[in-house]
């Protein structure tokens, strides 16, 4: 497994800023007077993901980093309800649909997979101390 030294290092991050630039892509089919409603608010919660990957990431507990995973997975819900939002009022269709429900899917399966790996490694840390 490769060494993690930075947030860039993450797939659950590198994921996510993949879902950043389909979510900006896909906001541009969006009528113009969603722009500064849906489109604005869609893009935050975009944004959010990748932000707090990356602070939790550079948080100097497990239990403050997880808080950020957290915020992170529930960004990642919102900008699943809105893209439900989208779905129903026809703004998009279902080619873009399966699109972004994918990588949305697989963007919460890396960031609870990452934040879980954490406290694993955490408990594994504090084991072998506690062998020593």
């Amino acid at each position: 497994m490769a060494s993690i030294k930075t947030y860039k290092d993450i797939v659950a991050w590198q994921r996510s800023r993949e879902l950043l630039l389909l979510v900006y892509e896909l906001i541009k089919k969006l009528p113009a007077d969603e722009k500064y409603g849906l489109s604005s608010q869609m893009k935050r919660s975009a944004v959010s993901i990748s932000s707090n990957i990356a602070e939790g990431f550079a948080r100097n507990s497990v239990k403050e980093s997880k808080r950020f995973y957290n915020i992170a997975k529930a960004s990642l819900e919102e900008l699943k309800s809105q893209f439900q939002i989208c779905f129903d009022l026809e703004y998009l269709g279902k080619e873009d649909s399966d699109k972004v429900v994918d990588l949305m899917d697989y963007v919460g399966a890396l960031i609870y997979k990452w934040s879980n790996s954490q406290e694993k490694n955490l408990n594994n840390s504090r084991a072998s101390k506690t062998v020593n």
